[in-house]
């Protein structure tokens, strides 16, 4: 069957599941909003390409599918580059789609002509650029899957004009190979974490965005309930452990709760699911591990000792390794561990939570009171609005609160929470901005 190549994006966009795409049109993606006049999928129109990308990341946050958005060449591949890096630090998958001059004309400063490829190398997961109809279909296919396969991320396709006219055989895709092999918990790694929990009298067990990405939050729930551990998140681990659980601290790190930072700084074992460790959880990172023995459960080997010198590593998705490592840990209780936790959390000032007079920490106590058994998805923007939500809202469950975390980027929630809407039609989203945003 011949396509044009701007018809086969489309095809392939469709086989790969997608139902939506955000972006706006220019002069190097013509020929693909052609395509998509009549195409089966929702095609949102933005104001601009940075809402776009922002869009197709609230959007992939929300559901845990791939995102897509789509700019034209040059200053419409550049508007797409702080979203590319807020996805990338955050780990969230996309697939960004830009139009290029035609390849005839690469390398000759032609109009709009950018070598986004060069740009975005060192915010995206892979990225590539086409430069025969021959290497279309295939290039597709590798960005979806390497947008979702292990640690998720940001994928950039970089499409000349020409190509998109062009004719091309469509050929439907092969079995797939065998995926990169992604590392796994060893027997003996999994002996030794259980031994070492098994034996502590303070832990604490802190959850990050990668628990979130895994959708660990079952496993979770039961560790801590066998163990009887103490939970804190980072704010990218928001929702994936219950905050209304009796067990939950909340947010640690710079802007944390006091009893959830004691903890961590006074633990015996610390077990950390799917957390880089960022300086906005650490602070000093010499005082932070301390005498603490980690325990660090991770998908991505470069994580390992990047920041923080761990007692032992535990590789591997999270969910998978706390199934082995759940019937290896013993039921205990911490009975004097909690009675000092919770002398700790007495010490909290919450006085602006008493509801005498109008404050943000006491709005965000009423937003959770107000939709109470709804569960809605609350997107924040950056500054101090998002630290007011993430000490003060009570999310109970994982992709229900989205915001930009390593990126720190303003403006990100409007989009955000649009492109949430999107994936999420029939949930109530509650975007909460101020400051810049």
């Amino acid at each position: 069957m011949k396509l044009k190549g701007a018809e086969a994006i489309v095809k392939v966009l469709l086989e790969q599941g997608v139902d939506t795409v955000f972006g706006y049109p220019g002069g190097a993606v013509i020929p693909l909003y052609d395509a998509l006049y009549d195409a089966p999928l929702k095609n949102v129109l933005t104001a601009h390409e940075q809402g776009a990308i922002h869009a197709a990341d609230g959007y992939a946050r929300a559901s845990g599918r791939t995102g897509v958005c789509i700019a034209t060449s040059g200053p419409g591949a550049t508007n797409i580059v702080t979203g590319l890096a807020t996805a990338y630090l955050d780990s969230i998958p996309l697939v960004a789609i830009t139009g290029q001059v035609g390849v005839s004309m690469l390398g000759r400063d032609s109009f709009q002509e950018i070598d986004i490829v060069g740009v975005t190398m060192p915010i995206t997961k892979y990225n590539m650029l086409v430069r025969s109809k021959e290497e279309l279909l295939p290039a597709l296919r590798k960005a979806f899957a390497l947008a979702q396969e292990g640690r998720p991320g940001p994928v950039l396709v970089d499409i000349p004009s020409s190509v998109q006219v062009e004719e091309l055989e469509w050929s439907e895709p092969q079995a797939a190979s065998a995926a990169e092999e992604m590392p796994q918990a060893t027997p003996e790694q999994l002996q030794q974490a259980a031994a070492v929990l098994n034996k502590a009298q303070r832990p604490v067990l802190l959850v990050g965005g990668g628990a979130v990405n895994s959708g660990a939050q079952e496993e979770l729930l039961e560790l801590a309930k066998k163990a009887d551990l103490p939970v804190v998140n980072t704010l990218m681990g928001i929702g994936v452990y219950p905050e209304s659980d009796e067990r939950s601290l909340g947010m640690t790190g710079m802007h944390g709760h006091i009893a959830s930072n004691m903890a961590v700084a006074q633990a015996d074992v610390l077990v950390v699911a799917g957390s880089r460790f960022s300086d906005r959880v650490t602070g000093d990172r010499n005082r932070y591990v301390g005498q603490k023995t980690i325990i660090q459960l991770d998908i991505d080997p470069t994580e390992i000792d990047k920041n923080i010198a761990t007692s032992l590593s535990v590789m591997g998705d999270v969910k998978q390794t706390l199934q082995s490592l759940l019937p290896l840990v013993q039921k205990a209780e911490h009975a004097d561990w909690w009675q000092q936790i919770k002398a700790w959390d007495a010490t909290e000032d919450r006085s602006l939570l008493a509801g005498d007079r109008l404050t943000a920490p006491w709005l965000m106590k009423e937003l959770s009171r107000s939709f109470e058994g709804e569960n809605p998805i609350y997107v924040t923007d950056v500054g101090q609005n998002q630290m007011w939500a993430a000490q003060h809202l009570v999310v109970d469950k994982p992709r229900h609160h989205l915001t930009s975390g390593g990126c720190g980027t303003m403006g990100f929630g409007l989009p955000g929470a649009l492109g949430a809407a999107f994936a999420e039609p029939d949930k109530q989203v509650v975007h909460i901005c101020g400051d810049g945003g």
